[in-house]
């Protein structure tokens, strides 16, 4: 059996698979909180540190249209317990920057060219050992505000109001 087959037990929309790496891009060795490198499965990795691969999963990324979101899901066992507690902190992902998807997987995955996740906080679904992150495809015009992203709690409803009344 594959390891990447417990992900079918997960309801989820088309997409692809990924390979994902939390940290912060901006830091030595994607020291900080978020996710440091995302490439489609298969792809290489650059040369990097051992320090690294207990942050690194297989995961699987989509763009459902009718919520405006994207979301990736990935096995809770792909990364080690101390990663795990790092980035999944008190029921919810931190993301300290912007974390723009890179062309080849916004290509691949057929992704709005905008495709980017707006750095805040974001709960996360665990069930089933699967981890399931969703991210608002945030208006342009609302990244520059600091928020708190809560997905699924009208957010985009929210922002499509703001945009049309100012």
């Amino acid at each position: 059996m594959s390891r990447i087959l417990p992900l079918l037990s997960f309801r989820r929309p088309v997409g692809k698979f990924v390979q994902v790496e939390f940290g912060n891009p901006k830091k030595r060795d994607c020291a900080g909180l978020g996710i440091c490198n995302l490439e489609m499965l298969g792809h290489q990795w650059p040369a990097r540190k051992a320090c690294c691969e207990h942050r690194r999963a297989v995961g699987h990324l989509s763009y459902i249209r009718s919520g405006n979101e994207f979301v990736l899901q990935f096995r809770r066992s792909d990364l080690d317990d101390e990663a795990y507690a790092r980035h999944f902190v008190a029921g919810a992902f931190l993301l300290e920057e912007d974390f723009s998807i890179p062309p080849a997987v916004v290509q691949a995955c057929g992704l709005p060219r905008s495709a980017l996740f707006p750095r805040g906080q974001y709960p996360f679904l665990e069930w089933e050992e699967q981890l399931r992150i969703s991210f608002p495809n945030t208006p342009v015009a609302l990244r520059a505000f600091p928020m708190t992203n809560f997905p699924g709690l009208g957010l985009n409803t929210i922002a499509a109001s703001l945009l049309t009344k100012y």
